[in-house]
This record gives structure tokens, C-alpha cells and sequence, in this order.
């Protein structure tokens, strides 16, 4: 355009001057018609004009390439075709991916085979049944291709660098997207795409237990399968191992045949005469829900239970009993409930920190006893609370100030706002001990070995 005014200008000044040079050349017949070369460019005649002072017509943008057809692609101007479409929505998002090989029905599989040439777009809902321009879009959108000679590394809200040009749009009936786009890539390579795809539905996993308002990680799953039945735990207290769910402040346990694990959304009312019971416990208020098949009263909701692999499950637990809502939603490895800290694992964890345990001394006294446990790297921690309480029974740090676990300078108690579980229990014939402790949070330890005892 700079180019297109200097132009103008040096035109204009060029007029001028052949106009001065004419003034001073014509003579004082003034009947005599002036020279055509000398003749203003407007009063040229328009079947001949003067190429030189001809403005150059500034070349046609190109349009946005299309696909006509239902099912295809074109580069270029070639037209290909799709054979496998899937779209999903999941994450209040709308993804969908089609490539020109056979045999592909799931969006996951088209965009993890190896080596697939596929397209792939992803938006908001926000900005379903929406034309939008993808230079200027301000909505959370994603496209890109594998396609041979098509390859699109990434457009995105705010990276648009490989193309010049972009439109796209994704429209829903009846369950089915369609997805047309067109870009001009910067080297001048377009790419059309029109396709369709029924949605898959996908269960929302979040890995978290919702018990009325209060909502919290997943942090331990446990499971065993009988052949027939299926048990499953889960709680937010960071415990390793099955036989340590009495520690946790609260669990979820569910009790299930193995006919009810469908992968399919089931409502209660589908438990019918087959296995199915409900716990849950909090340790802390001494709060218990629970419900079987046989009593079934002032509880609604759904469950959704996925075998992806030995030990991997997909679970959504969505009830609401008496008025109150608990709901397990976790995708990801159980631990077995048959495994347990083996007499060798002596282990310390607390932050990043994971040390062995090298021995542990107990120091017996009255009114309080001291347990000290050392560690692999030089370090203690020690756990100093009344001698009646060594005998493994469960003890919380919430409800009781004298007890104390202290791990060089790291306090938790009850004065300290801790809360977290401790049990230990003492076999003084055997000079041994099995102890565990947890804060629920960032800090674990297990002992189960032989004890200095003093």
C-alpha cells in the first residue's frame, strides 16, 4: 500500500511538472491544440491511454477455500476423502478428528495410533453453531493437522502465526457435529475440511470425593475382585495401604457384583437384585451413611464403573442420601487391598523426603513414653505421648494435646493445629513394635520391626 500512494504522489508531482514545461513551450496562438503527450491524464482519451500514468490494480485477496462436499478434504484444490470420523465432549469442550483411513470410531484411537494422518479441532461450546474468524476469534478454540502436504502444527487463541487467512464452524443436530474450515497457510498452501461426527459420551472424571460441600482429592484407592464381587475404598487421607483405611479421617467403601461394571451410567434403581452396598465413615465425627440393595429409602443418583485394566478403574459413586450429597468421581491404579507394608519396610516420608528407617528405641516412662525412630540420613523422629496409649488402638492429634510427633524441627500436635492419626503397639517379649502415623496431608510413617526397649 505504501508503495501504491508513493506512486500516487510521484504522479501527481510528474503532472505538475509536465504542466509547467507545456506553460512555458505553447505559443501565443492560443487556437492551437496542445500536443497529446502533453494532455492531462483526464482528458486522455480512455481507448489510448498513457501506460505510464496507469494505476496498477492492486491484486485480488484470495478467498477461503471450502469442501463442498460432505466427508472430505481439499489441499490445494484437491479433493480427498475422510473415512473415519468421532468427536467427544468432555470438559465442557467439543473435540472432533477425522482421517482418510478406514476403521477408526473412537476420537482417543484417531489421535494416539501411530503415524495417523488425521484433522483434529477443538472449542468451547460457547462457540457451537458460531461462524468464526480465526484471526480475530476471542473464544477458546484449537486445530491442527497431519495431514500429508496439510501439516498444521497449532491454531489457537492467540497463535495464528502459520496461516494468513481462517474461518471455521461447528453445528450440532440431533447429537451430530459438523465441522467446516478453510485456511490459507502462510506459504500459500489451503486447507478445506468438511465433516461430521455423532458425539461420544465421556463420563467427566475429577478425582475428587464430594461429601456435602466439603470437596478433596482423591490421594488412595484400594480394590479386590473375587470373581464375583468387586470391593473398592477410597479416601483423601494419604495412606498406602488397605489395612491403614481406620487411620484415614474419612473413607468411602462400595461393595459391588461384578455384573453391575458395565461402563455404563446405572441408576440405583438398576442395582435390582444384584450385590451392592455403601459406606461412609468419618473417624474424626464418628458420622456413618449408609445404604444396600435391600434399602434402598432417600437415596437417588447414578453410578459408573469402567475395568480398564488389572487394577485401573473409572468410577463415578453420585448419590445423594437423605437430602445429603456423596459422590466419588476417580479414574486411575487401586492399590490391592492385599497388600500391606511388608516387615522389611521401615519407611519415613514427609514432603519430598523418603527415607528408610534404620532402627527405633522406645524409652517407656511414667506418665509418657518416648518412641524415637532413626532415620537413614541422621535424622530422628520421635513420638512422645502417655504409656497407656502404646497400645494399638487408634489415637487423633486433633482430639488429644498430649500427644506430640516431632521430626527435627517440624512439630505436629494439637497445640501446633495438626491433625492426623497415630497407633502403635508394643510386643515386649519380642523387643518389636508395629507403628504408623499420618497427618492426612504430606507426612507418613510406617515400622513394623524389632525396638530397643529401655
Amino acid at each position: 500500500m505504501r508503495r501504491i500512494r508513493t506512486y500516487f504522489a510521484f504522479a501527481a508531482v510528474l503532472s505538475l511538472l509536465m504542466a509547467a514545461s507545456c506553460d512555458k513551450t505553447v505559443p501565443d496562438d492560443n487556437s492551437k491544440e496542445p500536443d497529446v503527450e502533453n494532455q492531462d491524464p483526464e482528458n486522455q482519451d480512455p481507448e489510448n491511454p498513457d501506460p505510464e500514468n496507469q494505476d496498477p490494480e492492486p491484486p485480488a485477496e484470495p478467498e477461503i477455500p471450502t469442501a463442498v462436499n460432505d466427508g472430505t478434504y481439499v489441499i490445494d484444490g484437491t479433493e480427498y476423502t475422510f473415512r473415519s470420523t468421532a468427536a467427544m465432549l468432555a470438559g465442557g469442550r467439543v473435540t472432533i478428528a477425522a482421517t482418510p483411513s478406514d476403521g477408526y470410531t473412537d476420537l482417543i484411537d484417531i489421535m494416539t495410533a501411530t503415524d495417523l494422518q488425521y484433522f483434529f479441532a477443538g472449542m468451547s461450546q460457547e462457540l457451537i453453531g458460531k461462524d468464526i474468524d480465526l484471526m480475530t476469534e476471542t473464544g477458546d478454540f484449537t486445530i491442527y493437522s497431519t495431514l500429508a502436504e496439510g501439516t498444521i502444527k497449532n491454531i489457537a487463541l492467540g497463535n495464528v502465526g502459520e496461516i494468513t487467512k481462517g474461518s471455521c464452524s461447528l453445528t450440532e443436530a440431533e447429537g451430530v457435529y459438523t465441522l467446516k474450515a478453510g485456511v490459507i497457510l502462510k506459504d500459500g498452501t489451503t486447507i478445506a475440511v468438511n465433516f461430521s461426527a455423532e458425539v461420544e459420551k465421556v463420563m467427566e472424571i475429577t478425582n475428587e470425593i464430594t461429601i456435602g460441600d466439603s470437596v478433596n482429592p482423591v490421594k488412595a484407592a484400594f480394590y479386590k475382585d473375587d470373581g464375583k464381587r468387586t470391593y473398592m475404598n477410597f479416601t483423601a487421607s494419604d495412606i498406602r495401604y488397605y489395612n491403614e483405611i481406620d487411620a484415614a479421617e474419612c473413607y468411602i467403601r462400595v461393595l459391588m457384583a461384578n455384573s453391575l461394571i458395565t461402563a455404563e451410567e446405572t441408576g440405583v434403581e438398576g442395582i435390582g437384585e444384584n450385590t451392592f452396598s455403601f459406606i461412609m465413615k468419618n473417624n474424626t465425627t464418628g458420622e456413618l451413611t449408609t445404604f444396600n440393595r435391600s434399602d434402598l429409602d432417600g437415596v437417588e443418583g447414578s453410578f459408573y464403573v469402567k475395568h480398564e485394566d488389572e487394577g485401573f478403574y473409572a468410577v463415578i459413586f453420585d448419590f445423594t442420601v437423605d437430602g445429603k450429597k456423596i459422590c466419588v468421581s476417580y479414574q486411575g491404579e487401586f492399590t490391592s487391598e492385599d497388600k500391606t507394608s511388608a516387615d522389611e519396610e521401615q519407611i519415613f516420608c514427609h514432603e519430598e523426603l523418603e527415607i528408610l528407617i534404620d532402627s527405633a528405641e522406645l524409652e517407656e516412662g511414667d506418665p509418657e513414653s518416648t518412641l524415637t525412630f532413626n532415620l537413614h540420613n541422621g535424622e530422628t523422629v520421635s513420638v512422645k505421648m502417655p504409656a497407656s496409649y502404646f497400645d494399638g488402638a487408634e489415637h487423633l492429634l486433633e482430639n488429644d494435646p498430649s500427644i506430640t510427633i516431632r521430626h527435627e524441627s517440624v512439630i505436629f500436635n494439637y497445640a501446633e493445629g495438626s491433625i492426623g492419626a497415630v497407633r502403635i503397639s508394643v510386643d515386649r517379649e519380642a523387643g518389636s513394635i508395629d507403628a504408623f502415623f499420618t497427618n492426612y496431608d504430606n507426612c507418613e510413617l510406617c515400622y513394623k520391626g524389632n525396638c530397643t526397649i529401655k
